[in-house]
């Protein structure tokens, strides 16, 4: 049996932005439609001929298209006593079709308010503070609200510290589509319900420059807390299902160092990370886990060439894992691992 599969892809976007006086407006609209089809065959291996199997269930075609529309306002900071304010409509459509989709026909969208204003209080102290309201056709939505300060330290130091909720509801695809082949079976779950979450960062900035030399360092901290977090559970060797695990946190830090001298440049960076699964409630354990990145890039101008190494390294991570009907989630370890990849790009 030979299983042949197409995809087709179509992206596009228009935007459109102009000064009303001294207001500003800016239009986006954006369209991405994905279609997939598959179909099998029984393949002679002495006449190599192939004959399609009968079936509806053994061809199939999923498309999924996404659209957007955001339209963003910002009147007259003349006119407002210096806070600069941004007001604005996002909608968002998507429907899925397809044997695997749920009833072949699935879809939602949604439509949200959201307005920010920034305000700079003092030579070193800058505030933005935002809200954004969102009714959603499948889940209920909550209000959102984000509040962003900047200090100016003096001596090119920066400290910026942020608070927002999120919220994100399950796409068609983590809801209704179930795709397998040889080596993969992933299931949508149509009981799949919206995640909440609260983020707390900080981050801490210092440049440096003498001459051709330039080098920035910055340290960074935070804490996140999501509430039925998606996330896909492994149920099998080869089978997975998108499924809701509770509480989820994840709480660390990292410290990251970028250099650039002529036509050298380095990034470095450095995270420790621990994650709580929601599993096992009693314990509230976190998981700590390391990863490390060195990106070192040169530019040889006479030769019109660029050298780029990209290593990262992921220390040991929590899996969700559970059986194959979902009643028993626990815990278990994935390994570390590398990943190098080196690039040579001729101009």
């Amino acid at each position: 049996i030979d299983q042949h599969y197409t995809n087709y892809r179509y992206d596009n976007s228009l935007s459109y932005e102009n000064k009303i006086g001294e207001s500003s407006i800016q239009l986006i609209a954006g369209n991405n439609n994905f279609t997939r089809i598959k179909n099998k065959y029984l393949k002679d291996l002495i006449t190599l001929e192939e004959q399609e199997v009968p079936g509806s269930s053994e061809q199939d075609t999923q498309t999924f298209n996404a659209s957007v529309f955001r339209v963003i306002f910002g009147p007259d900071q003349n006119k407002s006593r210096g806070i600069e304010t941004l007001f604005g409509l996002d909608a968002n459509y998507e429907v899925g079709t397809g044997n695997r989709i749920k009833n072949n026909e699935q879809n939602q969208y949604d439509i949200a308010l959201f307005g920010s204003a920034e305000k700079q209080f003092t030579s070193f102290l800058l505030m933005r503070a935002g809200l954004r309201y969102a009714y959603n056709s499948a889940f209920e939505a909550p209000l959102l609200y984000s509040l962003q300060t900047k200090l100016n330290l003096g001596n090119s130091q920066i400290l910026k510290i942020a608070y927002g909720r999120g919220f994100r509801a399950p796409s068609l695809k983590e809801l209704y589509l179930d795709f397998s082949d040889s080596r993969h079976e992933v299931f949508g779950n149509s009981s799949l319900t919206s995640e909440s979450s609260h983020s707390f960062t900080g981050t801490y900035t210092k440049y440096a420059k003498r001459g051709s030399f330039e080098s920035s360092t910055s340290l960074d901290v935070f804490y996140n807390a999501i509430s039925n977090k998606i996330e896909l559970i492994v149920t099998g060797p080869i089978q997975a299902q998108y499924g809701n695990i509770g509480i989820y946190k994840s709480v660390g830090g990292g410290v990251s160092q970028n250099i650039s001298y002529d036509n050298f440049k380095v990034n470095l960076s450095f995270n420790y990370t621990g994650i709580y699964n929601g599993v096992d409630v009693s314990k509230n354990d976190f998981f700590f886990s390391p990863q490390l990145a060195i990106n070192p890039r040169y530019s040889w101008s006479n030769m019109q060439t660029k050298f780029s190494l990209f290593v990262n390294h992921f220390g040991a991570v929590s899996r969700v894992f559970s059986d194959e009907d979902n009643s028993n989630l626990n815990i278990q370890e994935q390994d570390a691992y590398t990943m190098i990849d080196g690039t040579i790009h001729k101009l």
